[in-house]
């Protein structure tokens, strides 16, 4: 297993900042497997449920009492199937949030004072609503083949929140 991983965070201006994150791997088995006498190819091949390549990047913006961000991923491909003949393709995922923290409401109307630290969320994940596998091997990976042994991805959703403490 060979690999290297990045970060880095640009803060542009102030409340406003950059994220980026990169993650290679080079992960590959030695040797081929045997096994009732029928001989599987694995040699060389990337170790399964392992992508080569990942990138997280998200652009955040905060003033006050309110944030907000958009932020993305990617995933390359990644085998099912010891010798590599069974592939669950790469994806970019992207999310968004808003947040907005009003504190003592004591400040915007007396009678209200009794509620402190409101918060108010939203939050879309999936942004794009993108179709992709977002875990495999539950029932064990296959040495060759496709044993369907993943969990799809969750389609776009919408979330909101309301917080306060009394």
């Amino acid at each position: 297993m060979n690999g290297v991983d990045a970060g880095l965070t640009l803060r542009l201006v102030r409340g406003l900042s950059l994220y980026n994150s990169i993650s290679w791997n080079h992960s590959t088995y030695d040797n081929n497997v045997t096994t009732q006498g029928v001989t599987y190819y694995s040699k060389g091949s990337q170790v399964v449920a392992y992508p080569r390549l990942m990138y997280k990047s998200s652009l955040s913006y905060a003033y006050k009492g309110f944030d907000t961000s958009i932020d993305a991923s990617y995933m390359s491909q990644r085998n099912l199937s010891y010798t590599g003949d069974a592939r669950v393709p790469s994806y970019w995922l992207a999310n968004f949030s808003m947040r907005y923290k009003f504190g003592n409401m004591g400040k915007y109307a007396h009678s209200l004072g009794f509620m402190q630290n409101l918060e108010l969320s939203f939050n879309v994940y999936n942004l794009t609503n993108q179709f992709y596998v977002s875990t495999m091997g539950e029932n064990g990976f296959p040495l060759s083949g496709d044993a369907q042994s993943f969990l799809l991805g969750a389609p776009r959703q919408f979330f909101g929140s309301v917080r306060a403490e009394f």
